[in-house]
């Protein structure tokens, strides 16, 4: 599979059509699912050329390469550019917003990668100014998996210290995952859980009361 890789990025150039591009990517995205074939893409210098589809307008491409990126989150190396001083992780949340629901699938599915392993990265989730809207959009989506990602997201942000959950949970995104929190059915299951969870955290962060006490209080 890693003999693959080096033909593959020369497909990513000016001079290849966007079908030969997409189908690069598409491969590579494959590819990057596995520990060596992710090594040999970054000794390739491959995440720059990967990563300069994510700007392009065709949106083919875009989600391709965004998909692509998410795999490659897999590597230590990676997400330490998206740590770095840079919109890479300001971008993907942007993307997460996009009317085309695999796109932002693919980005929120990258936030929620990144998110799961660098409390540096979750504090960039922030620096959009419409950040709170994003979150609400993300856990409130009638696509699933966009939203099981955005509660995956949220609960990874809150679970890295107490400053950015205080920062996170505020009233409108506290009232939507306590809304979440009451949807059972099976499809369900896995976003109620993770909202529960969420909450539980803001619970031992001491930011919201546990149910139970302020029932007894009552």
């Amino acid at each position: 599979m890693c003999e693959l890789i080096r033909p593959l990025l020369g497909l990513l150039d000016l001079e290849c059509n966007a079908i030969e591009n997409f189908e690069a990517l598409m491969a590579l995205c494959n590819l990057a699912g596995f520990d060596a074939p992710r090594k040999r893409i970054l000794k390739e210098q491959g995440v720059a050329k990967i990563e300069n589809y994510m700007y392009e307008n065709h949106e083919m491409l875009k989600k391709a390469s965004v998909q692509t990126m998410s795999n490659l989150l897999f590597s230590e190396e990676v997400v330490k550019l998206f740590e770095g001083k840079n919109d890479r992780t300001k971008y993907l949340v942007l993307l997460s917003t996009s009317e085309d629901v695999e796109l932002s699938k693919a980005a929120a599915g990258a936030l929620a990668i990144l998110t799961s392993v660098s409390k540096r990265a979750s504090r960039k989730v922030f620096e959009p100014a419409e950040w709170k809207e994003i979150l609400c959009f993300l856990l409130s989506n009638t696509d699933k998996d966009v939203q099981y990602r955005g509660a995956v997201i949220v609960k990874n942000i809150a679970g890295h210290s107490k400053e950015l959950a205080e920062k996170l949970l505020q009233p409108e995104v506290i009232m939507v995952l306590e809304v979440l929190t009451k949807f059972e059915t099976p499809e369900m299951a896995k976003i109620c859980d993770c909202a529960k969870s969420t909450l539980e955290i803001a619970e031992q962060w001491k930011l919201i009361e546990k149910e139970d006490d302020s029932e007894d209080e009552s």
